[in-house]
């Protein structure tokens, strides 16, 4: 089986290790999105700032899902 050249990522996760493997894969040229649970898209590890709206300010989408 052969698939073609990666040109996005698909993080699933939360927290800052998922920031920060998203800004880098977006850093070197890819696009992201990133699947969260309600629970990580609400966390806030900075005054005012959600981990869904940090993934969206890389630039990546955020997607988050229930199951």
């Amino acid at each position: 089986m052969k698939f073609g050249a990666v040109s996005s990522f698909v993080i699933i996760g939360g927290g800052q290790s998922v920031l920060d493997i998203t800004k880098y894969v977006i850093e070197i040229g890819y696009t992201a999105r990133v699947v969260t649970s309600p629970r990580h898209a609400s966390e806030s590890n900075e005054p005012n700032r959600t981990f869904e709206s940090a993934v969206n300010e890389l630039g990546a989408e955020c997607i988050v899902v229930n199951d």
